[in-house]
This record gives structure tokens, C-alpha cells and sequence, in this order.
């Protein structure tokens, strides 16, 4: 057992935290990009240091022993201090930068074609953006401001919403039968891009939107399948299929008329896009600034697009019409 005088298992106790808060080891490891074992080997190491059992191991899964709940609770609360002290310290060292966490998806189609924008607005400032593919409680990043997409229940952040998750199929006019005001029974003759591997796990698919519909359609010879949103929007544009999009990040192609809403019928989710903030901490002028931008772009967005609270089973949701 370890002196109390030892250092902490900082990295282990990261990993006790997921996995307490996961229910599982093997989504641990997805979480933080480690191997199930590496996972399992920093929870045996805490656990011999306490001397007692922090899980109760399952068939499926893991849950937390009445210690581990304990233990469990102080390291959550641990951890996002440590988070926000540490981002505290980095803009006082460095008040001429501003870091934005996202995911590539947002940055990609959304803040990255805004940067100009956002770089007269803040001259002086160096703007770097990061991005992610893991929940915000599961990332180390180290970010000012981030703009993630979730339910807004981030323990030590305030989190304000931006954009809703409204979902809908859009195609490039190129794309032969592509046309706006399409019938589900149209739309299922076309060729369609679906996603596949983890991205399918997390997102809507063709399947749930056809459901919404209340109607069905088989795979076919001519659909696509790639394993990420850009790649699938990718070939969208391209004129090779038809994806399902969302707001925002098919906002300006569609404006644009690079993409073509098919359909009016779409589907909204229980997640959105929040503005998130460090709870305890005061904001920067430079922060202050990007803060009432990002506002100001969720007041130009369409109202049907604001984030919902109240919908937790939207995959088998009825569809929402929508204004183009």
C-alpha cells in the first residue's frame, strides 16, 4: 500500500475517472486512445494502492464499488480543478493567444471559413484552434473556449447553446435526380453516402431518417460507405451521392448551392453544438469578445435550429419540418 507522502497517479487516476464514468474499461480506452490492457493495468495499480476493489467486474461492463463511488466523486472534482487552474495559468502567460477546442467537423466546415472574421475582430491575438474526437469529459486538451457538441452537462464548465442537431439529406446538384422538395420514395433511388465504423455509432443514419419518414429502404449497389462526416460530405459535394447533413456544418454549402436540401423533413436530436466556458475562472477581453461572436451566430442561425433539452429519444423522433 502507498505512503500518503507518494505522488499521485495522476494518468491512472484520468483512467479511473473514465472508466468510472463510462461503465467500462474497453470504452476507457476508446475514449483516451489506449489499449484495454494499459487501461486495466492503471486501475490494478490504484487499486493495490488504496487495498481494495474500485470496480465490481461484469460480463458486461464495470461499476463502481461503494469505495470506488467515493474516491470516484473526489477525482472527478480533482481533476477539473486541475483542468481550470491550468488554463487559468496559460492565459495569464500568454494573454496574446486564444485557444478554441472543437471537433474537426465544426472546424472543418464551419469556424475554419470564419477565421478571417474572427482574426479582424481580435487583431493582435494569435487564434489557434484544436480539435477532437472524444467527449469533453474524456479530451486533455487544454482550451480558453470550446465549442462541443453534447447534451451540455460538462461538471466545472458553463455551457450556453449554440446550434441544435437538426439532420437532413442534402446532394450536389450534379448528382443526377437531385433536386430540392424530394419524396422520401425519390430520395431512395438515389445513390446515399452512409457512415460506418465509430462515426455511425454516434450519429443518425439513413436508416433512422427514412423511420422518421415512416418508411424504409434496403441497401443498394450504388451507396457509399465511409468511416467519417468530412469524408462523407466530401463525397457528397462531388456529386457521387447523396449524406444526410447537419446544422451548421452543411449551413453554407447549402447557402451557397453547393449542396441541395432534398427534403423539407428532418430530423432533430437531443445533442447540439454549446459554447463552453471554465466555470470558476474570468474571462478575457479576447474571450469576452469570441464569446458575444459566437452568439451572435447562433442569433443569425435559424430558432428551429437551438439546441433542445427536453427531446431525449429523437432517433425515433417523427420528422420536424424545416425552412431551407
Amino acid at each position: 500500500m502507498a505512503d500518503c507522502n507518494d505522488p499521485l497517479p495522476l494518468r491512472g487516476l484520468e483512467v479511473f475517472e473514465a472508466a468510472g464514468r463510462l461503465g467500462s474499461f474497453t470504452a476507457a480506452s476508446d475514449a483516451l486512445g489506449m489499449t484495454q490492457t494499459a487501461v486495466s493495468q492503471h486501475i490494478a495499480r490504484i487499486e493495490a494502492e488504496i487495498g481494495a476493489p474500485l470496480f465490481i467486474r461484469r460480463h458486461r461492463g464495470v461499476a463502481l464499488t461503494t469505495i470506488g463511488m467515493a474516491l470516484h466523486g473526489t477525482v472527478q472534482q480533482g481533476l477539473g480543478t486541475l483542468a481550470e487552474g491550468f488554463a487559468a495559468a496559460r492565459r495569464q502567460a500568454r494573454p496574446g493567444s486564444l485557444q478554441i477546442l472543437t471537433d474537426f467537423g465544426l472546424a472543418y466546415c464551419w469556424l475554419v471559413p470564419r477565421m478571417a472574421q474572427l482574426q479582424a475582430l481580435l487583431p493582435g491575438v494569435e487564434i489557434r484552434v484544436a480539435t477532437t474526437t472524444v467527449d469533453l469529459d474524456a479530451t486533455d486538451a487544454v482550451f480558453d473556449l470550446a465549442v462541443m457538441l453534447g447534451d451540455g452537462a460538462w461538471p466545472g464548465y458553463r455551457a450556453t447553446p449554440l446550434f441544435g442537431e437538426v439532420v437532413f439529406p442534402v446532394a450536389s446538384a450534379a448528382l443526377p435526380g437531385a433536386r430540392e422538395a424530394m419524396t422520401p420514395h425519390d430520395i431512395a433511388a438515389l445513390p446515399l453516402v452512409h457512415l460506418q465504423g465509430k462515426a455511425a455509432a454516434r450519429s443518425f443514419g439513413w436508416t433512422d431518417w427514412f423511420a422518421a419518414q415512416g418508411s424504409d429502404r434496403a441497401p443498394a449497389e450504388t451507396d457509399l460507405y465511409v468511416d467519417n462526416y468530412q469524408l462523407a460530405l466530401e463525397v457528397a459535394l462531388a456529386g457521387h451521392g447523396a449524406c444526410l447533413g447537419w446544422t451548421p456544418l452543411v449551413d453554407d454549402a447549402v447557402a451557397a448551392g453547393r449542396l441541395v436540401r432534398l427534403s423539407p423533413a428532418a430530423m432533430a436530436g437531443p445533442r447540439g453544438y454549446y459554447l463552453v466556458e471554465h466555470a470558476a475562472s474570468e474571462p478575457s477581453a479576447a474571450i469576452t469578445t469570441l464569446r458575444q461572436w459566437l452568439l451572435a451566430a447562433r442569433r443569425l442561425t435559424d430558432p428551429d435550429h437551438s439546441v433542445s433539452t427536453g427531446d431525449t429519444d429523437a432517433r425515433h423522433r417523427a420528422h420536424v419540418p424545416q425552412s431551407a
